[in-house]
């Protein structure tokens, strides 16, 4: 009898190559973790850091305004949250999650409410962290 092949959401496979790509731990230790096989946790690796940046090229102002956090995913040096809404807390809590992991010496975004609010540049300027904004 064979065995059936193990099927993995989109949200799950994420976890795995995120997890992959921080390189905190070895390909067969994710293996054992996560039961996936590590020639197939390396492919979505690089299927993650190859097509990450195209996940938000394709409009629309929300996804300009998480490409940092994209950014400083694919350097290895943050948290990685996703939301679909304009929430200014949930931003902030990325924010800070992301600045545990490493302080830049800029942070660049549009000028959207979120971001543009006392709450959110507070936390940067505390960070002593130069703030630059696009048109």
């Amino acid at each position: 009898m064979s065995k059936s092949r193990q099927r993995f959401s989109a949200e799950s496979k994420f976890e795995v190559a995120l997890q992959a790509a921080k390189g905190l731990k070895t390909l067969n230790e994710l293996s054992s973790q996560f039961g996936v096989h590590p020639n197939q946790i390396s492919a979505w690796k690089r299927q993650l850091l190859a097509s990450g940046p195209t996940v938000f090229s394709h409009t629309g102002a929300r996804q300009q305004r998480t490409l940092e956090v994209l950014q400083m995913v694919q350097s290895l040096r943050a948290a990685w949250q996703l939301s679909n809404t304009l929430d200014g807390l949930f931003c902030r809590v990325a924010l800070r999650q992301a600045l545990q992991e490493g302080v830049p010496t800029i942070f660049n975004t549009d000028q959207g409410a979120q971001f543009t609010a006392v709450e959110f540049t507070g936390i940067l300027e505390t960070a002593g962290i130069q703030i630059g904004m696009d048109a």
